[in-house]
């Protein structure tokens, strides 16, 4: 109805940035005051306006009315689900690379933190790359900074709006886990097997703009 909002302009210029694609989904279709086509041809100004290639300009675009849980790939022939969406996404974007799933290469950043009463602080985290397992000896460390050592006590994954307890989670998977105290957002998970010897090198925290 509206077209792109100042957010979306925010992250499209990060992902177009980052040489990523992107598929143009149309909310809120269902309303009496839709004006699909237009929404559509301001999208399309605002990738020119961010500098986007021509692959990027070449968007997949999705109709839906998240309301209703309805999508479709025509503005007038929506299915009752989200199927056409899903659909898309697969189709329409590379999948992400993973380069190990090997303990020793493990790299986890720290984005957030949770606490528990019974498990105490708790760091949340996407594995890079490499693998890691519950009772496993892991290190925490930002760049050029000390590393703090531990076992990992209690791991899980996320599990639709929950979360679930796992022995092991490789490259992909966004995990919750406890059993260091001292863990902080911008640290990296990393394995200290053999007192780290074969290591892998810490990640550069997120920076937060303003």
């Amino acid at each position: 109805v509206e077209g792109p909002k100042p957010q979306t302009r925010f992250v499209l210029d990060k992902a177009l940035k980052k040489g990523m694609k992107a598929v143009l989904v149309v909310n809120k279709i269902d309303r009496p005051a839709a004006r699909p086509d237009y929404v559509v041809d301001k999208a399309f100004d605002l990738f020119v306006e961010l500098g986007a290639t021509d692959e990027q300009t070449d968007f997949s675009i999705v109709y839906a009315s998240g309301l209703k849980g309805q999508s479709g790939l025509e503005p007038d022939a929506l299915g009752d689900d989200m199927e056409a969406l899903f659909n898309t996404i697969v189709e329409s974007i590379d999948p992400p690379t993973i380069e190990s799933t090997e303990e020793d290469d493990l790299q986890a950043l720290v984005s957030n933190i949770d606490y528990d009463d019974f498990k105490g602080k708790m760091g949340i985290a996407r594995i890079t790359t490499g693998s890691v397992r519950a009772g496993q000896q892991v290190a925490l460390q930002q760049p050029g900074g000390e590393k703090k050592t531990g076992r990992l006590a209690k791991l899980f994954v996320f599990d639709n709006l929950g979360q679930k307890e796992v022995e092991s989670a490789s490259a992909g998977e966004i995990i919750m886990f406890s059993g260091l105290d001292n863990v902080e957002i911008g640290d990296t998970l990393l394995t200290n097997e053999q007192n780290g010897a074969n290591a892998n090198e810490p990640l550069p925290p997120i920076a937060v703009e303003q």
